[in-house]
């Protein structure tokens, strides 16, 4: 190979490498890094209480998309149809009862104990409004802490959880046979599904105790040592009226 062909092999080979060079930086202009997805963080108690309850859950929850699933918006009509009855039939007519002749019931105590009260968290809320906690024992199964996200028939298990609730919120108690059919054939299993619902709508809040927020916490998931089948304590963060 001659002195002159070389030369012109070498600036072939620079060109090419300066041509290579170039089309990787405009493709890296092009593709910019894609940044990690980030893992999804799992419902806490509230939010799937909330959501049970036919509840808007904030915008960030891992249940946010569900929310626009037909079945959960038709769910969320029947129980703010239903409650606003149960409020207009039985709870207003408590509420007057209650402030003329038990005003004590009214005051804050450190805690409300109901034995024998199966899912039955809306009386004695309705009886003892600013208790800071509830203690419920029962006969009747708890069941695991449910988790909507892994709910294959979404439908299916809020429709059973509205059927488990209708005597309730119709009457004054729950038909505790039915109430077992509906909660045990499907994914919502025990009554602590029942339980998330009442807690999360809280129906009466008086003027005068202000905002509530109920926390449910997770380690309060344990059994009675007096009944063993159930056990919950719920605690109320208050805070005062503005």
């Amino acid at each position: 190979m001659t002195r002159n062909s070389f030369g012109k092999t070498v600036a072939a080979i620079l060109l090419l490498t300066l041509a290579s060079v170039d089309e990787l930086r405009i493709c890296a202009q092009e593709s910019p890094e894609v940044a990690p997805r980030a893992m999804p963080v799992a419902a806490g108690p509230n939010d799937v209480a909330r959501f049970l309850a036919g509840m808007p859950v904030p915008e960030n929850s891992p249940l946010a998309p569900l929310t626009r699933d037909p079945a959960w918006q038709g769910h969320a009509a029947f129980f703010e149809k239903e409650f606003s009855k149960l409020n207009l039939r039985q709870l207003q007519k408590l509420h007057a009862w209650q402030e003329t002749y038990v005003p004590e019931l009214l005051q804050p105590i450190p805690v409300a104990f109901y034995m024998f009260s199966g899912p039955d968290f809306l009386y004695v809320d309705q009886f003892f409004p600013r208790a800071s906690v509830y203690i419920l024992c029962g006969k009747e199964s708890m069941g695991p802490p449910p988790d909507p996200l892994r709910i294959a028939n979404l439908a299916g298990a809020l429709g059973n959880l509205e059927n488990a609730m209708k005597s309730s919120l119709e009457t004054t108690y729950f038909i505790t046979k039915d109430m077992k059919i509906d909660l045990l054939q499907q994914n919502l299993n025990g009554v602590l599904p029942i339980l998330y619902v009442f807690i999360a709508e809280k129906v009466a809040v008086f003027p005068a105790s202000g905002s509530i927020t109920p926390t449910i916490s997770r380690a309060a998931h344990k059994h009675c040592i007096i009944s063993p089948q159930i056990f919950l304590t719920v605690e109320l963060k208050r805070h005062p009226a503005s």
